[in-house]
């Protein structure tokens, strides 16, 4: 299960890229959305941290916004 959220999630960053510019703020709806698709996955994400970084699902350890 969990390498098939990390597969998912590499896609949407993927996606993510494509519709943002790095280092600019951008008000972009498909960027919303891909990023609350990212956060679901990550919820249900069974974390094995790793240098303090999710192997899977690259959520920080101690982040607490789920």
């Amino acid at each position: 299960m969990s390498k098939e959220i990390k597969m998912k999630i590499d896609q949407l960053c993927l996606e993510l890229e494509q519709v943002v510019t790095p280092g600019m703020f951008t008000l972009n709806m498909e960027a919303a959305q891909i990023s609350n698709k990212i956060a679901a996955l990550q919820k249900q994400c069974k974390h094995n941290f790793v240098d303090g970084q999710c192997e899977f699902c690259y959520r920080m350890e101690g982040d607490n916004n789920e």
